[in-house]
């Protein structure tokens, strides 16, 4: 995914600023346990943060837009 990113002429600079892994839990609903949950087992998700610096000039269209100053 970094790659495909980083080889756009969209964005200019690109970096990963923290990635984490988490799992997910789901509340039993069963009355009077209120801290129980449900584990399911699957691989932990990522929740990554990346920085974009977008390239304004690649956005504009040819035949239109406004200059950037």
């Amino acid at each position: 995914m970094l790659n495909v990113l980083n080889e756009s002429n969209i964005f200019t600079d690109v970096k990963v600023d923290d990635i984490s892994t988490f799992r997910i839990e789901e509340t039993d609903g069963t009355e009077g346990e209120q801290n129980s949950t449900v584990v399911f087992d699957e691989m932990p998700r990522y929740d990554v943060s990346f920085s974009l610096q977008i390239n304004m000039a690649a956005l504009l269209n040819d035949t239109g837009g406004e200059g950037i100053d």
